[in-house]
């Protein structure tokens, strides 16, 4: 393209995008529970490599299970990258890179069928929607089926019918079952179009099922230690067992009202009517995703992201009714105005959603206390070594493998009546809760995370004056909690020696370092000095004491 107008305009808006998506992952690094294991994926590939026994998925498998494939792919290439920078940044911003690149590969496509201005257009409003870019660089399997669904998108604009039907076969087998239904409803409307013909179909959707389910199931078979086809699993278990009404439902009509509030463009669906009724050849984007919506409603639970895969076709087809209004029929004057009036319809619709996503980056910054709670321990306590308890709701807010110390030990019990055992409780220095009170008979609270309950969305400042908007934060307070010390003068194991043979709830003034391992308990190999190790039977009784 050169450094032309055009071109210098065009790498402008990629610019654009990547910068808004490394900027949105920079500032929200952290990741949630829905994304937790294929990031715990990426690091143990990462860190552990063939020795499967310290992968986070052994003891914490899920409800489903999941391909490691993306994870797989995505460890592998931001290998480099997390070696001299920050770990979790090089991970998340590998995989906005990917997400974007498969954004500016549909403007390419865009740009090359229908014209300059539908490719820079199209960049430009996927660019102001706040969802889109905010999860470009989330490890969350939907966000590499949309990578997939763009690509196969980009090969459809192209022509390359039959390579774009074998892509999203490879996406449902693989990545996300829901994206068989986006599959089938394409399928159905090329082939009413006449766009490809039917027994070569059939044989491309056979070689290529056969050949993505032989990729699954042998790589995940070995990462899972068990024969299994992941995706198979999730869907038997999200919809024809209906767990997934579990997490909640909602109305038929969820996600008819949210994609308009998810575009964040008052102006889009001018553009998208002017697409339909003046470019049949663009009338596709349109009935993909309406259909592929219509049917997807009738599952009870719902998320935006489950239909994540059709916002770059209705945003491909409102870029397509942009650049009809822009195209230079004639040089009168009410045409020239009307191409002003249109520009300037785009220019305000992108200015408002890029407005409205940097209030929404302000509330996003508040969801994830749990990652900020164990960044400000590490903050506080540089020590080679300590021992942290993470429950349930810090681990869903932010809290992975990338955050943690090497040396430092982590537990993650659930079990609620070993987390009210005192014996429990004392052996961690730290412990990172929602819910102190299980703990204040042997803790007191050093900080917490999100204790103000209202988000300062717009503060007054020369542009707003006097005018502030705050609202209330989702996200529940997160504790840290630290074990007060209760012997700060040298001790030995001769101090306690005396206590062998009686319950180890006789001891009341521990010593400043230590721990108490039970029978098949998980002790760490590390050494220290100043440690006292208490070992002890099945029934509390104390049985021998080591140190170091």
């Amino acid at each position: 393209m050169g450094f032309s107008r055009q071109g210098v305009l065009w790498y402008l808006a990629n610019g654009l995008l990547l910068l808004l998506m490394g900027y949105y992952a920079f500032m929200t690094p952290y990741t949630k529970v829905e994304e937790s294991f294929s990031m715990q994926a990426i690091h143990d590939i990462q860190t552990y490599k063939l020795d499967l026994s310290k992968y986070d998925h052994q003891k914490f498998p899920g409800p489903v299970k999941r391909s490691f494939i993306p994870s797989l792919i995505i460890a592998f290439v931001s290998y480099l990258p997390a070696k001299h920078f920050s770990s979790l940044l090089a991970v998340r911003w590998t995989i906005g890179f990917l997400s974007c690149e498969s954004f500016m590969a549909v403007g390419k496509a865009l740009r090359k069928r229908f014209g300059f201005f539908a490719g820079i257009s199209f960049l430009l409003i996927a660019a102001a929607q706040f969802h889109l870019v905010y999860y470009m660089s989330r490890p969350l399997p939907n966000v590499y089926g949309l990578v997939l669904t763009n690509s196969a998108l980009t090969l459809l604009l192209s022509g390359k019918y039959y390579t774009s039907i074998s892509v999203l076969v490879f996406a449902a087998v693989i990545v996300r079952s829901e994206i068989f239904l986006l599959l089938s409803v394409l399928s159905l409307c090329l082939l009413g179009q006449r766009r490809v013909h039917l027994v070569r179909l059939f044989v491309i959707g056979v070689l290529s099922s056969a050949t993505a389910l032989a990729f699954t199931v042998f790589i995940d078979s070995w990462f899972w230690g068990t024969w299994c086809w992941p995706e198979l699993q999730a869907f038997a278990f999200n919809v024809l067992e209906g767990k997934s009404s579990e997490w909640g439902t909602s109305p038929f009509y969820y996600y008819f009202i949210r994609i308009p509030w998810i575009m964040l463009n008052p102006t889009l669906f001018l553009f998208g009517l002017v697409s339909f009724l003046t470019v049949r050849s663009s009338r596709i984007l349109l009935y993909v995703p309406f259909a592929f919506v219509f049917i997807f409603s009738f599952l009870k639970h719902k998320e935006w992201r489950f239909i994540s895969y059709i916002l770059p076709w209705i945003d491909a087809s409102c870029a397509t009714g942009f650049a009809y209004l822009m195209r230079p029929k004639d040089q009168n004057k009410m045409n020239h105005n009307f191409r002003k009036l249109a520009f300037s319809g785009l220019i305000i619709g992108v200015s408002f959603g890029i407005f409205a996503s940097s209030l929404l980056l302000k509330v996003f910054t508040f969801a994830y206390p749990g990652g900020a709670a164990l960044e400000k321990v590490h903050s506080m306590n540089t020590n080679p070594y300590e021992t942290v308890h993470l429950d349930t709701y810090p681990c869903m807010t932010g809290i992975t493998r990338f955050l943690q110390k090497p040396n430092w030990y982590y537990d993650k019990e659930e079990d609620s009546s070993r987390l009210n055992d005192d014996l429990f409780q004392t052996q961690f220095h730290y412990i990172i809760t929602d819910t102190p009170k299980l703990y204040e008979r042997n803790f007191k609270v050093l900080h917490i995370v999100g204790e103000d309950r209202n988000i300062p969305v717009i503060s007054a400042s020369p542009i707003f004056g006097a005018f502030k908007l705050n609202i209330s934060n989702s996200a529940f307070p997160v504790y840290i909690l630290v074990q007060p010390p209760t012997m700060t003068e040298k001790v030995s194991i001769q101090d306690y020696n005396k206590y062998i043979g009686q319950p180890v709830n006789n001891i009341k003034n521990w010593p400043e370092v230590y721990r108490i391992v039970k029978p098949g308990g998980i002790m760490t190999r590390d050494y220290r000095e100043e440690r006292l190790n208490f070992f002890t039977t099945d029934d509390g009784i104390l049985d021998h004491i080591t140190q170091g």
